[in-house]
């Protein structure tokens, strides 16, 4: 059922191909052309994905130089997802042959011919060809060659690495600072890739990524009480500190705020905002011990700084 779906999709985007093609002796608007390359680029068989691409491609009705370089990028990444065994196989060697080599080859020759179609958009394309070379050791130069222009157009990659946060907590009778270290954690900062269009003679954005994402693993933390005396210590499967705070699972064990009675246990959820390595967020303290819940169970407030200073990939 699913390949006759598949099928079926595929006949749908060549009618449409066909029908346009010699029903219309004007070329498509530029959503007319998006719409066609779009669905050509959404059919999920790869073999299928590739036919759609170039009988879209030859078909005539694309014109827009930004699109027919999306065509041959659509071809590249597909022929990379058809042969992933393949290149998985071979593309750590000192050397490529054989029927690798035929692969890469072809692939490249896809990147080669949307470049030279559109200049403009070469930030976006560079990228993902940037992505696959990153994949494979034997084109380690080539990937920072072009994360070298990557960088030069504006583009921020990700951070990976270990997270290091700082904290400030506001709860009804007590405050806190606090210090948190996770083991792995993922900063992809905002930007804006930007080039030169030759028709306007101003740069524009090519491809951008307006929202920064930040995450971390399995945190855990130490929060000092400033107001009165007392600890907290804390743990979490993971938190996500941009663009929304959340962190659903959350434990750890305090001292009693008032008397100072020996540790106990308590589920703080958290939900809030983030701004890249900024977050402010909101949460409620339920402690699992009765006697201490009529001091202890209460909202607070929290800012924090989330970073990975510590870089593990590069």
């Amino acid at each position: 059922m699913h390949k006759n779906i598949n099928r079926f999709l595929l006949s749908s985007i060549l009618l449409l191909v066909c029908v346009f093609g010699k029903a219309q002796t004007d070329t498509l608007s530029d959503q007319g052309q998006a719409d066609l390359l779009y669905g050509a680029s959404w059919v999920s068989d790869p073999h299928d994905r590739i036919i759609a691409l170039n009988d879209l491609l030859k078909s005539g009705r694309i014109t827009k130089e930004g699109y027919i370089a999306g065509i041959y990028v659509r071809l590249a990444e597909t022929t990379k997802d058809l042969n992933y065994d393949l290149l998985d196989e071979c593309g750590y060697e000192d050397s490529l042959s054989g029927e690798c080599k035929v692969v890469f080859d072809e692939i490249f020759t896809y990147y080669d011919k949307a470049l030279s179609i559109c200049e403009f958009c070469a930030p976006a394309n560079i990228l993902s060809r940037y992505e696959l070379e990153e994949d494979y050791s034997y084109y380690e130069k080539q990937a920072e060659k072009d994360m070298a222009a990557l960088k030069e157009f504006g583009y921020k990659k990700e951070r990976i690495g270990i997270p290091l946060g700082i904290s400030y907590t506001k709860t009804p009778k007590s405050d806190f600072i606090g210090i948190e270290l996770s083991p792995v954690g993922f900063l992809q900062s905002r930007y804006k890739m930007k080039n030169l269009n030759k028709k306007t003679g101003k740069k524009e954005v090519v491809d951008s990524n307006p929202i920064p994402i930040n995450y971390q693993a399995f945190t855990c933390g130490f929060n000092k009480n400033i107001t009165r005396q007392g600890y907290e210590v804390w743990f979490s499967m993971g938190q996500l500190t941009a663009p929304l705070m959340i962190n659903p699972v959350k434990f750890g064990f305090t001292e009693n705020y008032v008397s100072n009675e020996k540790a106990h246990w308590f589920y703080r959820p958290e939900l809030g905002l983030g701004w890249g390595v900024f977050s402010v967020n909101c949460g409620y303290n339920m402690v699992f011990k009765k006697a201490f819940r009529r001091d202890d169970n209460k909202w607070f407030l929290t800012a924090r700084i989330s970073y990975p200073i510590f870089k593990a990939f590069d």
